[in-house]
């Protein structure tokens, strides 16, 4: 997300045509990824709690859809005459998005320690079946 997120604020900075296909491509699928791999990553993580955050995910991942038209509307407006200025700011505002997006991701996700604790669950299960603790 974070290479993402660098890629797309470099589509505001350089002008140049090639540049902004490889990048907005690159950029895209970096992103698009993260959205499908999401719900995986969420269920390995938090195997108990999988159906209500996969929904969660979903839902705001959607929610997008309604609200980004209007608010990249708006930010393409702020632009007045120079409509490049405006996307500029919507680009920027995304980036920005999931710039801090992976950065929570870098900071809260921890897979090995979720690891370690399934791992300790199933061993005090193997020890004592039928004992729920």
């Amino acid at each position: 997300m974070i290479i993402g997120a660098g890629l797309f604020y470099s589509l505001t900075q350089f002008r140049n045509v090639a540049w902004i296909l490889i990048a907005f491509i690159i950029g895209k699928g970096l992103l698009n990824a993260t959205f499908t791999l999401g719900p995986h990553i969420v269920s390995k993580l938090m195997p108990e709690r999988a159906t209500m955050l996969i929904g969660t995910f979903i839902g705001v991942g959607t929610m997008a859809g309604a609200v980004g038209p209007l608010v990249s509307g708006s930010l393409v407006q702020m632009g007045g005459a120079d409509v490049v200025k405006g996307y500029d700011y919507t680009i920027l505002l995304m980036a920005g998005f999931a710039l801090a997006a992976g950065l929570l991701l870098l900071l809260f996700t921890n897979p090995d320690k979720f690891a370690k604790k399934n791992a300790a669950i199933r061993l005090d299960e193997s020890e004592n079946p039928g004992v729920k603790g």
